[in-house]
């Protein structure tokens, strides 16, 4: 038997579901309520922190969508069944929304979270209902009663004044020539009259269908043919949420252009009319629908405008209207733009859209990309150069990673999950993330899950991935999670809990801090008292805090008060077992022994964080891990960073004997505090912070020990990588 040591370099690879003996050493069995980066290592996630209780009413079924205007103004859309309503994101502060048009447009027969798709382009955003069918109006073109309420893009052309809306358009054809040149002159005996209509037929060999030209102010201008129905419906169009000066919101009908030149063979209606709108986008400064198998773009920088300009010739700035290719039916359900390109998606089939330089009617196709089976509800993000999307593997979902290689130009989706197979619940229902932090988070609405949230960190060097981590976060057994949305460095979460949903936000910056401090307080709806938020009460020596969530619904044990000022008070802990909640004024409440307003408490919600060790191997020269004999291991050693506590649990007979009481080897828990004797942060009545080694035992066999890393403090831990030595025999030799 000798003596033997390996080492762990990182501990930032997350969890796999391989063999133990497949698994990378970096790989864990289980991680929950970590956050692994490759900076920082291995780490306590950071809280969730309150923005305001935005609803008491059951929104369980909405559809919700992030506006992210600037640094400073950011909203949360919440879409219910016939109604819609704006939220601060920074502040959870509810908007005015005005109705001018009433709310007919939002009701739905179904799941409002699957009936709406929304993209924003400053001040506008689009709502498109995917029940409502796209019509053109009934008559020729008369004027709307509501027509001077409509919104309008900077670029929509008014009329001429010397026309209205009701006149534009109308009349008879007053006569048919060849070319433009036979069109009457003003020197003609029979000059033409101020609004003459004519068709410039052209000729048949030239297959030129003919264009229309209107008599004005002494000029000709191309017009459209008369008796034709050139106006899109705008009650079954798209709606526009558009915010005002004053801060308010109006959701209203939009100034859809009508057809102005041609006819229905020359100039005919978009592909989207006398169908539903499956999802709006907006990409190199068109506006873009998707329906059936089509993807219709609005005219360059005029979202306004789905109909040619011209029919004398095709413009490169015209509307883009093109089908997918493929042999199957494949109805178009989400649109991504990514990494200067764009992928559309199928219920079966991703297509990309290829463009020779610039977007234009000649430079487009639709090509069949991969042939993977898609998650219809849940809609694929972009992030940086790739695109991420769920698909169904039975009982569970796994996520796949678009991508096209330079080199080969050749297309591929990895499944990102392939190490953990079993590990996403199915019945996902919404991912985000961004490229700031390199991360993507996935809800589910699986029973057991619905607290749940999975995330996939991930790094890349050039073309090679160095880190690729699956770990979950777990929120009070209670909670729901409705929607989550990454903004640059913020995670924000709509969560229903029994009393109503709230807002929260939970600050993905490795350098995040409390106010005052130069360090976070890992705390759930965690909330910073405000002066105003406290009372002291002398009669009863205590302080009574007023929180704006209710204490009455919280789990006792989870309760933590932490100050962040005074003297030997920064980052204390307040004794738990003192806490009075709820109390009589009101489940609000919470009051706190002595007077303790000058301390600036933080009070929120304590949560556990638990990494696994994978099981240990002695491995050959060629990394392989080597099955045979026995490894027995006597410590564990963690290198960690800026620590202010943690714990190691160790269960040396397995999960299943953790809990029997044995005098042999027990299970051992111990402690670290961030207090090293003879260190200058040893200071008493305020936390320090520590960087260094330690070393625990196990004194276990390899294959059935448990080795835990916990943190159930407010104060982070930081793990860069570990070692273990063991005492190894084998009575075998290796071949390799």
């Amino acid at each position: 038997m000798s003596l033997v040591s390996r080492h762990i370099p990182a501990l930032f690879q997350g969890v796999s579901q391989q063999p133990a003996t497949l698994r990378q050493p970096a790989q864990a069995e289980r991680m929950v309520n970590c956050y692994a980066t490759v900076a920082d290592g291995l780490k306590k996630r950071p809280p969730f922190q309150h923005v305001a209780k935005v609803t008491t009413a059951d929104i369980s079924t909405a559809f919700v969508h992030t506006i992210n205007r600037d640094v400073g103004e950011r909203y949360v859309v919440v879409i219910t069944d016939g109604d819609l309503k704006v939220y601060d994101a920074n502040t959870g502060a509810e908007k005015t929304v005005n109705f001018p048009q009433g709310k007919a447009y939002l009701n739905v027969s179904g799941n409002a979270n699957a009936s709406f798709s929304l993209v924003s382009i400053a001040d506008y955003t689009f709502v498109v209902n995917k029940e409502k069918k796209v019509r053109i109006k009934d008559t020729p073109i008369t004027q709307p009663p509501n027509y001077s309420s409509w919104y309008r893009p900077n670029t929509w052309r008014a009329l001429p004044a010397s026309r209205t809306y009701s006149t534009y358009g109308r009349g008879t054809l007053t006569g048919t020539v060849n070319t433009f040149s036979d069109l009457p002159k003003a020197s003609d005996p029979s000059p033409p009259s101020n609004g003459a209509l004519y068709k410039v037929a052209g000729y048949d060999e030239n297959n030129f269908g003919g264009y229309y030209v209107r008599r004005v102010g002494g000029v000709w201008e191309e017009t459209y043919g008369p008796g034709a129905n050139d106006t899109l419906d705008e009650l079954t169009m798209p709606w526009a949420l558009v915010r005002q000066s004053n801060g308010d919101f109006d959701l209203t009908t939009f100034g859809w252009d009508g057809r102005r030149f041609g006819d229905e063979e020359t100039n005919p209606p978009p592909t989207f009319v006398g169908r539903t709108i499956n999802d709006v986008f907006y990409w190199k400064n068109r506006l873009g629908f998707l329906t059936d198998e089509n993807v219709v773009f609005s005219g360059a920088g005029d979202y306004g405008n789905f109909w040619r300009n011209t029919v004398t010739t095709l413009l490169d700035s015209d509307v883009v209207d093109v089908a997918s290719t493929t042999t199957k039916v494949s109805l178009l359900e989400y649109a991504v733009p990514f990494n200067n390109g764009l992928m559309l998606f199928a219920d079966q089939t991703q297509f990309s859209l290829n463009v020779t330089d610039l977007l234009t009617p000649t430079s487009v196709s639709i090509d069949v990309a991969t042939n993977y089976e898609m998650d219809r509800g849940v809609r694929p993000i972009g992030i940086g150069t790739d695109v991420y999307f769920v698909t169904r593997s039975g009982p569970y979902s796994k996520m796949r990673e678009y991508f096209v290689s330079e080199d080969s130009l050749s297309n591929d989706a990895a499944d990102v999950t392939a190490h953990a197979p079993r590990y996403l619940p199915r019945n996902l229902f919404k991912i985000a993330g961004n490229g700031n932090e390199d991360v993507i988070f996935g809800i589910s609405s699986e029973p057991g899950h619905k607290n749940h949230i999975y995330a996939y960190k991930f790094y890349w060097s050039g073309d090679q991935k160095l880190q690729s981590a699956w770990g979950h976060w777990e929120l009070d057994p209670n909670d729901r999670l409705l929607s989550i949305d990454v903004i640059e460095n913020n995670l924000y979460a709509l969560i229903r809990r029994t009393d109503g949903t709230y807002l929260e936000r939970c600050d993905l910056d490795d350098s995040a801090t409390v106010a005052g401090l130069d360090f976070d307080i890992l705390l759930d709806r965690r909330y910073e008292v405000r002066p105003g938020d406290m009372r002291f009460e002398a009669g009863n020596n205590r302080t009574v805090i007023t929180l704006p969530w209710n204490t009455g619904n919280c789990d006792r044990d989870s309760m933590r008060v932490v100050y962040t000022t005074g003297s030997d008070s920064v980052g204390r802990l307040a004794q738990t077992d003192t806490y009075t909640y709820p109390i009589s004024a009101g489940n609000a409440e919470i009051a706190i022994p002595g007077d303790v307003r000058s301390f600036k408490p933080v009070v929120g919600l304590g949560y556990d964080s638990e990494y696994q060790f994978s099981e240990q191997f002695m491995v050959d020269r060629k990394e392989q891990a080597i099955t045979t004999g026995r490894l027995q291991l006597r410590t564990f050693t963690v290198y960690y960073q800026d620590a202010g506590y943690f714990e190691t649990e160790v269960q040396p007979y397995g999960e299943l004997y953790s809990s029997v009481e044995t005098s042999i080897v027990p299970s051992g828990l111990s402690s670290f505090t961030g207090r090293t004797v003879g260190e200058e942060s040893l200071q008493l009545g305020s936390v320090s912070f520590h960087s260094g080694a330690y070393t625990f035992d196990v004194s276990g066999n390899s294959k059935e020990a448990v080795v835990i890393l916990k943190n159930p403090s407010h104060l982070q831990a930081k793990f860069s990588s570990c070692e273990w030595e063991a005492l190894w025999h084998n009575r075998s030799r290796s071949m390799g």
